[in-house]
């Protein structure tokens, strides 16, 4: 076997390779996507403007996931059954005639859509200056620019992605799409790193589980799966080496996944909240006893709510000016605040909803704004 068959073997091997962990990803992207439609379904009565507006973008995450599966799996067929006597062989064929597919532009698109959850996520997790704020914005509008540029040229006839021609277009794409990821995961990871840091010497001596600041969270938030991918594919394919088929074809499914990960974690009260740890030094922890009872998760940005027994923090839209506490018969009153000029969370060891709360007016020193 010559050099160039083995190469083209190995070529043929890894976009084989690549369609099969594409199918699988899909298959995480289709059990994200009826996980959160489940818990978003349960939840309609209750906040039904915010509720629609999820389920609404989620199911467009699965459409465009879906219909960039079948694509993929159409394209499979016709380069190594249809095709597979091509001069050259499959890799041949798909580098000289893969136009642009409909499951490039789903891509596309899922990338906007991903980038854009992410700055939100952002701009909730580390509530930045406008001046910080502008800097993704600015360079998500850039890859939006450069996505469709690349979309136009590929529309061309006789133009296909892996055409060198092409190139500029691509890495421009590819370059700014990864560091929009790039910058925000560093950006965030920093920011739950420093107040990770604030927490444990606040709360010195008092037993408290921060889980939602574990490193499994923070990489997740952050859309690093993508980042590490995407930079894969970027150097493998600027350097013209045919493995960047390898993670071109699950990189898309990456892109429907990452916004899943994000959402289901909110729904199940284990991400990152804006009014999740002080941001200010003036930050309270005053413990009367530990809570032990059970009680609702609510997160007012995504009007959703989730219910768990790990931390037992209620979270609602507070009258401002006001401190809260509940009363347990028997374990008498629980308290905690945590101050940071915009958001703040209340534990109760009590029932988990709002009967069980009275406004203390005797004690103002808690500022609780309406969300």
């Amino acid at each position: 076997m010559t050099s160039a068959s083995s190469g083209t073997t190995w070529s043929d091997r890894a976009t084989i390779i690549g369609y099969d962990i594409a199918f699988c990803a899909y298959g995480v992207h289709a059990t994200l996507f009826f996980l959160c439609l489940s818990y978003f379904w349960s939840q309609r009565k209750s906040n039904p403007r915010h509720t629609y507006v999820w389920m609404g973008y989620i199911t467009a995450l699965f459409v465009l996931g879906s219909i960039a599966n079948a694509m993929d799996m159409r394209m499979g067929q016709v380069i190594f059954v249809d095709n597979r006597h091509y001069p050259g062989g499959p890799w041949a064929f798909m580098e000289t005639t893969y136009t642009v597919p409909v499951n490039v532009v789903c891509c596309v698109i899922g990338g906007w859509l991903m980038d854009g959850l992410l700055i939100y996520r952002f701009n909730i997790i580390v509530s930045p200056p406008k001046w910080m704020l502008a800097i993704p914005i600015v360079m998500f509008l850039v890859c939006v620019a450069m996505s469709l540029l690349l979309v136009a040229q590929l529309a061309h006839p006789g133009s296909n992605i892996w055409d060198r021609n092409n190139m500029n277009v691509e890495l421009a794409y590819w370059c700014t799409s990864i560091a929009v990821n790039i910058l925000l995961t560093a950006l965030i990871v920093a920011h739950l790193l420093r107040m990770r840091r604030r927490v444990i010497k606040k709360a010195a001596g008092t037993s408290i589980q921060l889980p939602y600041l574990s490193i499994s969270t923070m990489l997740i938030e952050a859309a690093s799966l993508y980042t590490a991918l995407g930079l894969a594919f970027l150097i493998l394919n600027a350097t013209g080496r045919p493995a960047n088929v390898l993670f071109f074809s699950w990189l898309g499914q990456i892109q429907f996944i990452t916004p899943l990960l994000i959402i289901l974690r909110v729904a199940q009260g284990r991400a990152y909240p804006a009014y999740a740890v002080p941001q200010a030094a003036a930050t309270m922890l005053r413990w009367a006893n530990q809570p032990t009872a059970s009680s609702r998760y609510h997160s007012v940005r995504l009007g959703i709510s989730s219910t768990g027994t790990n931390g037992h923090l209620i979270i609602k839209p507070f009258t401002a000016g006001l401190s809260y506490s509940s009363t347990d018969p028997e374990k008498g009153t629980t308290f905690l605040a945590m101050t940071n000029g915009t958001h703040d969370a209340v534990p109760v060891a009590s029932q988990p909803n709002d009967s069980s709360m009275t406004p203390n007016t005797t004690n103002t020193n808690a500022y609780f704004p309406e969300l």
